[in-house]
């Protein structure tokens, strides 16, 4: 495991401790104490760079970015780390919200 260097002063959104550094993740150095906030490197086929990291571990979204689907498929999306479940959040621009849809799955003509 690599302890934090200089060049990493990326802290915990829960409990404020350094991240640290591991194989493939980035976790808590109060990881003994409980707090369980980890974030890989690596998440939907892209290598997040530090200064990525630093964006999400702050709460702020990251993106639009190119990722791969676990099918292999690329699509689009922002992406936000939500510290209190420890998961990314995908969140899709092309994506109309709250696109009405008739009880067969079609949508409706619009009048």
């Amino acid at each position: 495991m690599n302890m934090p260097s200089g060049s990493n002063d990326l802290r915990c959104p829960v409990c404020g401790g350094h991240m640290l550094e591991g194989r493939k993740s980035l976790f808590c150095e109060n990881w003994r104490d409980g707090c369980g906030v980890r974030v890989w490197k690596e998440s939907f086929g892209h290598k997040f760079s530090t200064e990525e990291l630093g964006v999400l571990l702050a709460g702020k979204e990251l993106g639009p970015l190119d990722l791969i689907s676990r099918a292999g498929r690329p699509f689009r999306a922002t992406l936000r780390f939500e510290a209190a479940d420890g998961k990314l959040r995908l969140i899709f621009a092309d994506r109309k919200a709250a696109q009405p849809f008739c009880d067969d799955g079609t949508q409706p003509e619009s009048a």
